[in-house]
């Protein structure tokens, strides 16, 4: 379905202080031991977000995920390379072993706790798509609980033909992301046009070299605007993110019944930078797919 007529997609939240979740504690493939756990074998009595293990090297550190089969294309996400504070990461619409792809969006500097890191995290997700967040801070001066890194893998909602994109994208030591669209992928880093849908003049575009920046406290009332990528003059909107007026909150904190076009919501914030104060707002209900 396109943006203007989305599905449901129930979502899961994941996060470091249930029971029975994995830790990140600076060990090699911390990251892709969270990411397995809670989007496909599941934790104590949290089963996983409906992907399924593909492939998997435990002797190499090497693990391929897939999401739910549907009439959209395949998504296969790869993870290697995980020393415990950054991780290579591989997003393919088509695999014929661990190593081998179609359609590649790549970065090999998934940089999710790269520096003063405190253990927490925090994942919401669907069986085509998740949010990741890891806290770690640049500077010992910054607060721990307002800085942090983030990943995106997953779905787009349709564009104007009703065909989705397979969007990957993350900070850490340096930005990347990439857009599959139209049968093809490319990592586009800094050149794909990506830009907040204003819920009224207050929401500011971000700025060109990051995509995740420009929302300030501009007034006490919270308003959420969605986020979308714009390629070939085609839109994709990316799933259960909002940018909010107000930034001024905790790493996942989750705040209940906010009113989304006269609907009781429920979002966990994230802050999604190392080095400033960023924070977006995550749906905890279904999301728009």
């Amino acid at each position: 379905m396109s943006f203007l007529n989305p599905t449901l997609k129930p979502v899961t939240l994941y996060r470091v202080t249930d029971a029975d979740a994995p830790q990140l504690t600076g060990a090699a493939n911390d990251i892709l031991t969270v990411m397995k756990a809670c989007l496909a074998t599941g934790y104590g009595i949290k089963t996983g977000a409906g992907w399924t293990v593909e492939y998997e090297d435990a002797t190499a550190g090497k693990l391929v995920l897939k999401a739910a089969v549907t009439s959209d294309r395949d998504i296969y996400l790869r993870i290697s390379g995980d020393t415990g504070t950054k991780a290579n990461l591989q997003v393919f619409s088509a695999m014929t072993d661990i190593d081998t792809g179609d359609n590649e969006l790549t970065d090999p500097d998934y940089g999710y706790a790269v520096s003063n890191r405190s253990g927490k995290w925090a994942m919401v997700a669907s069986d085509r798509a998740f949010w990741l967040f890891c806290e770690s801070r640049h500077s010992l001066a910054y607060p721990a609980a307002k800085r942090g890194t983030f990943c995106f893998v997953g779905d787009t909602l349709a564009d104007f033909n009703g065909v989705k994109g397979v969007f990957l994208a993350h900070s850490g030591k340096r930005l990347a992301y990439g857009l599959i669209a139209n049968g093809t992928g490319a990592n586009y880093k800094n050149t794909l046009s990506l830009q907040i849908l204003q819920a009224g003049a207050e929401i500011k575009k971000p700025a060109s070299n990051y995509p995740f920046a420009g929302n300030v406290n501009v007034f006490d009332d919270l308003l959420l605007a969605p986020v979308m990528l714009v390629h070939d003059s085609q839109p994709y909107v990316l799933p259960g993110v909002h940018f909010p007026s107000n930034i001024d909150a905790e790493n996942y904190t989750q705040v209940d019944n906010v009113d989304n076009n006269g609907v009781n919501e429920s979002y966990i914030v994230a802050n999604i930078s190392p080095y400033q104060q960023n924070s977006i707002y995550v749906k905890l209900n279904e999301w728009e797919m």
